[in-house]
């Protein structure tokens, strides 16, 4: 260990000797993997400090404001009642991936109230310590769809600023950070007491169109740059002329240009295990490509994917009875929702058969279902799921814990059909949606990195936002993990789903999967092992996945287990890539093998089927996957139920229940536990 150097500490409060030198990878006494936890010291006193100096004998300065946590095993110092500023980092916890997080306070000198240096962590600071470089040092070195995608990024931050009086965040340059297809801010400048919005907006027009003005007006080919499409946008803005909303609608006119200049494909792979500890698996995902891991021959071989792209996991809640009818009921109700919406919209039709935006050709006509639109369609989709399985709750007169509940993640991957002038050529633009309810997460790995997109719904998330201190002490507490919302346990209109819309930029790999695969940063620490591979193509989708479970489950094995993996391809036009559309699968055979039942209690079959149906009996040919007639009746009573309330619904447009207009930040509804 350097002399100039302090000993960073194992996390393992077992370890007899835990202090280690920096840059160790594990603990020399324990093997305790260490955690290197940099942050970002925000105050006029924190950048001066020189490099190499250990700050309150806990924090050492490896760069200009960018401190090593030396004891990441115990929480930083935090007042009693927080300021200002670390309040606006805590009412967007979770809400952008932009945004970085409190994580604690360095009181300097005698006073035990004092808080010249705030700490933030996620604040655009690489795994060795190096600061993410600047969106203006990058911009030249990436394709223009990246581009148009950071701006766009850029543009979804004002109204989050505007609402905490932050909106000098995006006036300075240096400050917007990049981390492959992700911008984030390196930390929220606080906008004056009596700033006036517009004013802003023009400054923010000011800097921007000087910035393009200096910047390449044609590529090699004689393209406008993307600097030189949104140069006009920002001089309009500069003048005045321009409000944020037509502004940003304008930007988003450019991304769809760019988007319709690559093409996208999927394959996904699905597998769901018991575990080790527990009797019974709660979870369901679709789509189930492997059936067990004890069994290789199961649904398909190592080598299975399927090329559809949607994809849903549900982990029933452990507290709750019937928390697998629950998951299945979820996920047949998700499943049939989104086909249906995804099928109407890349069709050109609405459910009443007309196009989408007045259409009436019967096919594609160039109109373009917004991010808004399909956002708002999501969250009512995932209501209908919900009343599906309060109304059996409701039906059975269960009340409190007897109600079955479960969590829901759900990926749909939006493919639109659009001709000129709205873009160059008819094209396929793609928008990927991410939908959540709990704490069943979504993570997004690329050749940059592997990122969370996903905030769990529970107290911990709720009392952060509410000023209660940082999130990594509120989780800590006691029931801090508890849920504080799932699907069944209330009434729909009372849900409010978690609806993120990411525009695929590059080829990535999308997990969605439920704790008992995320415990313990898992997906974290092992990304690298299996999802490289699977992103540089040396391994297939489905194997990949079944040694990634298979690894995790040896590793930790308290829960049950489920992933979908989906494989997102991003290439130009030009490039050959297969079809998503044409081998999508049979949705009822890839749902529900026809042994899939025989897991279920004869009460819980008594939930999930009607009194007078009779579950499915096992197929005498398992690679057929038929289904006997009284499945497929009463598949076919559930489709007909969800799809006439889908029709109420009208699928894109129209008259689709619409959120309060001041939807609380937090749900107030009774806490349940994690699954």
């Amino acid at each position: 260990m350097s002399a100039l150097e302090p000993p960073l500490h194992c996390i393992n409060p077992q370890c007899p000797r835990p202090r280690n030198a920096v840059g160790r990878e594990v603990c020399a006494e324990c093997q305790t993997p260490l955690v290197y936890r940099y942050v970002r010291a925000v105050g006029p006193v924190a950048t001066p400090m020189p490099v190499g100096s250990l700050v309150a004998g806990r924090y050492y300065v490896c760069g200009p404001g960018i401190w090593l946590d030396t004891e990441p095993h115990t929480f930083p110092w935090v007042p009693t009642a927080l300021p200002p500023a670390a309040i606006a980092y805590n009412r967007l916890h979770g809400r952008s991936w932009s945004i970085p997080r409190l994580y604690g306070f360095c009181p300097l000198g005698e006073a035990s109230t004092a808080t010249d240096v705030m700490l933030l962590e996620d604040a655009a600071i690489a795994a060795d310590g190096q600061p993410f470089p600047a969106l203006t040092e990058r911009w030249g070195t990436v394709p223009p769809l990246r581009q148009i995608h950071w701006m766009v990024q850029a543009f979804d931050l004002w109204p989050l600023l505007t609402e905490v009086g932050a909106r000098r965040s995006l006036l300075a340059l240096n400050n917007l950070r990049v981390q492959g297809w992700r911008l984030t801010l390196a930390e929220l400048k606080s906008d004056a007491e009596d700033a006036d919005g517009a004013a802003l907006l023009r400054q923010w027009g000011d800097l921007w169109l000087a910035w393009c003005t200096g910047a390449t007006a044609a590529s090699s080919d004689g393209e406008p740059t993307i600097a030189a499409r949104l140069r006009p946008i920002f001089e309009q803005i500069h003048r005045g002329e321009l409000p944020w909303a037509t502004a940003r609608s304008r930007v988003e006119q450019i991304l769809i240009r760019e988007q319709g200049r690559y093409r996208v494909s999927f394959q996904t792979a699905g597998i769901s295990e018991v575990g080790r500890e527990r009797s019974q698996n709660e979870d369901a995902c679709y789509p189930l490509t492997e059936r067990t891991l004890a069994a290789p021959s199961g649904l398909g071989s190592p080598d299975t994917a399927i090329a559809d792209g949607l994809a849903i996991l549900c982990d029933g809640i452990g507290g709750h009875e019937k928390g697998e009818v629950a998951s299945q009921l979820a996920i047949r109700s998700l499943q049939l929702q989104a086909q249906a919406f995804r099928n109407g919209v890349r069709s050109g039709l609405d459910t009443n058969g007309g196009g989408i935006n007045g259409g009436s050709n019967g096919g594609s006509n160039g109109s373009y279902v917004d991010p808004a639109t399909a956002i708002a369609q999501i969250e009512a989709i995932f209501r209908v799921a919900n009343n599906l399985i309060a109304g059996q709750n409701d039906s059975q007169l269960r009340e409190s814990r007897q109600r079955m509940a479960t969590t829901a993640t759900l990926a749909l991957p939006l493919i639109q059909r659009l001709v000129p002038p709205r873009v160059d050529s008819p094209s396929d633009v793609c928008d990927l949606f991410i939908a959540h309810v709990g704490n069943s997460r979504a993570y997004w790995l690329t050749a940059d990195g592997c990122r969370c997109l996903t905030t769990d719904d529970n107290l911990a998330v709720r009392e952060t936002r509410d000023g209660q201190g940082p999130y990594r002490e509120a989780i800590a507490r006691g029931q801090g993990d508890a849920l504080t919302q799932a699907l069944g346990t209330r009434d729909g209109e009372t849900l409010r789903p978690t609806v993120q819309r990411l525009i695929p930029d590059e080829t990535g790999l999308l997990l969605l999967c439920s704790d008992g695969f995320s415990d313990f940063d898992w997906v974290e620490e092992s990304w690298q092992r299996y999802g490289r591979p699977i992103l540089a193509g040396r391994m297939p989708l489905a194997a990949a996945l079944r040694a990634w479970v298979a690894e995790a489950i040896q590793r930790h094995g308290h829960d049950n287990t489920t992933v979908t993996a989906t494989l997102v391809q991003v290439v130009p036009e030009t490039g050959a890539i297969p079809d998503p559309w044409a081998t999508a699968p049979e949705p009822v055979s890839t749902l529900a093998p026809a042994t899939w039942d025989s897991q279920f209690s004869e009460a819980s079959k008594a939930l999930l089927y009607a009194e007078t149906e009779r579950p499915p009996a096992p197929a005498p040919d398992p690679e057929r996957r038929s289904l006997p007639s009284s499945a497929i009746m009463a598949t076919v009573a559930i489709v007909m139920m969800l799809l006439g309330a889908v029709v109420g619904l009208t699928l894109v447009r129209g008259d689709r229940p619409a959120p309060p207009e001041t939807p609380p930040e937090t749900p107030t509804e009774p806490t349940y536990p994690a699954p």
